[in-house]
């Protein structure tokens, strides 16, 4: 499986609040663009699901607390998109005391899928979800991605070794020697 060689045009939403309402924000605002001259480096990581015990356990805080480190290879954000809604990632930040990660909410999978990452977990009553992936974006191009083996509808497992965080930043280190 492939990821596109851009960040799909999406907007995601967030919730204000203040004011108790959405407000949209689109790819481009997160990642940048190839119209805009200013370069804007990111790891965009796809997980399965919130609260799960991988994502919350391992992936989630190594990326949360070893932010700094991935700053030495110019990457400015940290952003996870997972197809559950905002009220669920709301949560799973507080819990996790999340201050590096940006979570992106993609309750109906349309952005996961067209980064050709969606899968069906409905064997466990899970709906559709994202493979879990990792992708080094610079101003919204899709420069190197890592995607967990095993890619399938319906896995009885949940591989994590490809988008760990030792695995990507070890990559990244060998790259720039």
């Amino acid at each position: 499986m492939k990821h596109p060689n851009y960040v799909p045009k999406f907007e995601f939403l967030f919730f204000n609040p203040i004011h108790g309402n959405f407000v949209p924000k689109s790819t481009a605002e997160i990642f940048g663009d190839r119209n805009n001259p200013y370069q804007k480096k990111s790891i965009l990581i796809g997980l399965p699901g919130a609260f799960t015990p991988v994502c919350t356990t391992y992936q989630i805080p190594d990326f949360e607390e070893r932010f700094d480190e991935l700053k030495e290879f110019g990457i400015e954000q940290v952003c996870a998109v997972l197809v559950n809604d905002g009220w669920v990632l709301g949560s799973w930040k507080n819990e996790l005391n999340l201050k590096n990660i940006e979570l992106l909410s993609d309750g109906n999978g349309e952005f996961t899928e067209q980064m050709n990452m969606l899968v069906s977990y409905r064997h466990l009553h899970f709906g559709w979800r994202s493979w879990r992936y990792a992708c080094l974006v610079n101003n919204g191009k899709i420069e190197k991605s890592w995607i967990e083996k095993g890619f399938t509808n319906n896995p009885w497992d949940d591989p994590y070794d490809v988008t760990s965080f030792d695995n990507v930043i070890a990559d990244l280190r060998n790259e720039n020697n």
